[in-house]
């Protein structure tokens, strides 16, 4: 999930010049105070460590670079793959300013050891996406949502694709609801359920001025879609449930509370029982980036908890989330993972543990630091922290033999002629 507000502490040139090219919005660096001062829970010493291999801007043959939002980021062969809208190239050369080679025109780019390629516009659409999403089908094959156009969201089709390196094929439109309009910006992450089936989940805002929870599924024949959580929420998110359905998070106003009060939520799709509260907040408070890690007896969930000011926010982890749903509340309550964060993704590592990587803010200094806290079950380990070279919100994603990639926009921020690329860092997690 991407939270809705992103820092960007660059001169004015290159806050504006990157304000026109994505959609990343730049937010003072105010701390939620109740955070203030404290560090993650149960750091312990590691018998895992992160070494940096490289960082570098993606360049294209020829010398040209490129900056492509980073939407998603997924394993494909022996590489990866980065998508999102908007992508831009950059003409580089030492002895002049740089300049933009081209605007649009494809939809990522496919990173190997060797080469990297772009990813062109699957074929049929109407209009240039905006907006995209994920899905790993395989080790050479992917799934893609898409929308075409730009807001509002109900202007243009929502298509899903499939792409194998090479082709695209199975380009396919949603059923988009006729008395509603889809929030794409809270849409949950594109994954697969237990049965290896697509799905997707997003607000629906009503003309009543309820929102749903709308859920998509790829089946036979085309797509369905169900309406999963009536309630307001801000935040839903997905995550398999083994080969019985999903897990269903949802953060938004609390419908058991009277007043106007936030909570998170986790429901067992299809399953009987009632949503399971795991916090509630206090009047003027919000829960966002509900982020499940695991599975079974090691299902997990983190979110972000936002005060009434700014958007740096403490990290909360509920571990023991399966048993919590068959008791009807947490049998413990959840652990601080990271006392400011604007962003969290969690990561599969090769030895089945999570690796939670959190864009961190000190609430002293205003240092901005990428964190790698490795949850083991038993204990929450933090591993590597290193100061964040980016201005806008990261992807990151983990191969099997440890290799991380994390990708996020780099600016040069010469006055005159600024430019905004994508930054590839490579680190390894190594775990004896």
């Amino acid at each position: 999930m991407t939270s809705s507000c992103r820092l960007l502490r660059t001169n004015t040139a290159t806050a504006t010049l990157l304000l026109g090219l994505g959609s990343m919005a730049a937010c003072g660096p105010d701390t939620d105070v109740e955070s203030a001062g404290r560090e993650p829970a149960a750091v312990v010493g590691s018998a895992c460590t992160i070494s940096e291999r490289s960082r570098t801007p993606v360049t294209l043959p020829g010398g040209t670079q490129v900056y492509v939002e980073p939407h998603g980021l997924a394993l494909l062969d022996s590489g990866f793959l980065l998508a999102g809208q908007p992508a831009f190239e950059w003409t580089v050369d030492s002895s002049s300013p740089s300049t933009m080679a081209g605007a649009g025109g494809f939809l990522g780019v496919r990173i190997q050891a060797d080469s990297t390629l772009r990813v062109p516009y699957p074929p049929g659409l109407d209009q240039q996406p905006d907006w995209v999403r994920l899905v790993s089908l395989g080790p050479t094959r992917w799934g893609g949502l898409l929308q075409e156009g730009t807001a509002p969201p109900a202007s243009g089709r929502i298509v899903y694709a499939e792409y194998d390196g090479a082709t695209w094929s199975a380009v396919e439109p949603l059923p988009l609801p006729q008395d509603g309009l889809l929030d794409l910006a809270t849409g949950s992450s594109l994954l697969l359920d237990g049965l290896g089936r697509v799905v997707w989940a997003a607000r629906v805002e009503r003309p009543t001025g309820r929102v749903d929870v709308v859920m998509f599924r790829r089946a036979v024949g085309g797509w369905t879609s169900d309406v999963v959580a009536r309630d307001w929420v801000d935040d839903p998110e997905l995550h398999p449930r083994g080969s019985e359905g999903l897990w269903l998070a949802v953060a938004g106003l609390d419908p058991e509370h009277e007043s106007r009060v936030a909570s998170v939520r986790v429901i067992a799709v299809g399953a009987p029982g009632e949503p399971v509260t795991l916090m509630v907040g206090l009047p003027g408070e919000r829960f966002q980036d509900p982020t499940f890690a695991g599975g079974g007896d090691r299902l997990s969930i983190a979110w972000r908890h936002v005060g009434a000011a700014g958007v740096v926010a403490p990290v909360w982890l509920q571990r023991d989330l399966g048993a919590a749903v068959e008791l009807g509340e947490a049998n413990a309550p959840p652990v601080l993972l990271d006392p400011g964060a604007v962003l969290l993704q969690a990561l599969r590592a090769p030895d089945g543990s999570t690796l939670w990587v959190t864009h961190h803010v000190s609430a002293v200094t205003e240092s901005e630091t990428l964190r790698f806290t490795r949850d083991d079950g038993a204990r929450l380990t933090l591993v590597a922290e290193v100061a964040y070279p980016w201005v806008g919100p990261f992807r990151a994603a983990i191969a099997d033999s440890g290799d991380i990639l994390v990708v996020g926009p780099q600016v040069d921020a010469d006055p005159l002629f600024p430019s905004v690329r994508s930054l590839v860092l490579r680190l390894n997690l190594s775990c004896t």
